[in-house]
């Protein structure tokens, strides 16, 4: 894992490096790039020769649900965005699920100071979601971490998230830094960034201009730091 000071220098120093249009992801906007960025992560986390890096290339793609799931191989990856991601707008497509999901993984860098767009608005349209009655719609989290350790989120923009902007669960030595979230003052958006069942957890250095808790603190959490955080005009840190 590199640390945040030494991210830069450490793009340079990769044995793969995997463009995910060279399995067939589109930067249309359009058409379903989840099972090639699968496949490309999987290239890129199997490689046995050290360091890799999955690239998202410049463009607009749109994803469904895309699992990475290890355990891959013991060498660290690291996926660089380097411009949008977009989650698709039907509903169906997550079943309440994540958008991104990364599980079971050991070395996890994700850079590249692009965006990624949960669309949101698409959900919020619907008038079943704003019902009382209706609250706890299992809408769909924009990226889930869950059972990774030393892992580090570095300069992500989140936008306009279903659900969930990001959640991390059971994961250890995780840091985050330079992560910006943003979502309209009509989304339905519940806690924006939340944090349960992990240890030695940093989130530094970030922007999170939403309605509803910046972060929110779950149970069975131990040695967590929170700094330098620009939180509203949501509810904050509770």
């Amino acid at each position: 894992m590199c640390p945040t000071s030494s991210i830069h220098k450490c793009l340079s120093c990769f044995d793969a490096v995997v463009d995910v249009t060279k399995f067939s992801a589109k930067p249309d906007g359009e058409s379903n790039s989840a099972m090639a960025f699968i496949q490309a992560c999987n290239a890129a986390c199997k490689s046995s020769t050290g360091p890799s890096n999955l690239v998202i290339p410049p463009g607009r793609f749109m994803v469904g649900k895309t699992i990475f799931k290890g355990p891959y191989s013991s060498n660290p990856v690291t996926v660089e965005i380097q411009e949008t991601i977009l989650a698709n707008s039907n509903m169906s497509e997550f079943g309440g699920r994540a958008c991104l999901l990364f599980q079971d993984v050991d070395g996890l860098t994700v850079l590249g100071g692009g965006i990624f767009d949960g669309q949101g608005q698409s959900t919020w349209l619907y008038s079943n979601y704003r019902s009382p009655d209706n609250c706890n719609s299992p809408l769909s989290i924009s990226i889930k971490v869950q059972k990774v350790t030393n892992a580090v989120i570095w300069d992500t923009n989140l936008v306009n998230s279903k659900g969930f902007h990001m959640t991390i669960t059971s994961c250890s030595n995780f840091v985050v830094e330079r992560l910006n979230i943003t979502a309209s003052e009509n989304s339905l958006n519940p806690d924006e960034k939340h944090i349960s069942c992990s240890d030695q957890v940093r989130v530094s250095n970030s922007i999170i201009r939403t309605s509803d808790d910046c972060i929110s603190i779950g149970e069975g959490l131990s040695n967590v730091n929170i700094s330098g955080i620009t939180c509203g005009p949501g509810h904050g840190i509770r």
